[in-house]
């Protein structure tokens, strides 16, 4: 009942979450004109971590690269660091211009599981949501923005 509790509590969170964000940040209403990416092969996602530190976000500030191959893995490589991390993934649209990545891989020794949300603002930017479902420090979630690079 408790672990039921918490795993509603979780999702219940990240959605005011994602709520608040739109409504504080001023997102744009033409974020239904754009479209979102068929696939995301030969695209590669700049992202970055734009909410502040906490013991929920402990990777605030972290600029990072994601590489999608066709074969359904992908590499990423923060940029602050330069440790790199590979895995596997899955893409699908949702809507023209939401987006979501589920992905799983090991991260410093465990299995760690994740969706990353894409919404488009324009035809190279946006917003993204991201939310763990397993990995090292359990669920948590995550804002930030994502540029598409050429």
């Amino acid at each position: 009942m408790i672990v039921e509790f918490l795993v509603i509590w979780r999702r219940w969170n990240f959605q005011l979450l994602t709520i608040a964000y739109l409504l504080t940040t001023g997102f744009s209403a033409n974020a239904t004109t754009c479209n979102l990416m068929n696939k995301l092969t030969k695209r590669p996602l700049l992202m970055e971590v734009t909410q502040p530190y906490s013991a929920d976000n402990p990777m605030a500030g972290v600029l990072y690269k994601m590489v999608f191959s066709a074969d359904g893995k992908y590499d990423y490589h923060i940029l602050n660091n330069g440790k790199q991390y590979h895995g596997k993934y899955r893409y699908r649209l949702v809507e023209p211009n939401i987006g979501v990545i589920d992905a799983q891989e090991e991260f410093e020794g465990q299995a760690t599981h994740y969706t990353i949300t894409l919404l488009c603002e324009n035809e190279h930017s946006g917003v993204y949501f991201y939310q763990r479902s397993k990995g090292i420090g359990g669920q948590r979630v995550n804002i930030g923005r994502y540029y598409i690079d050429k």
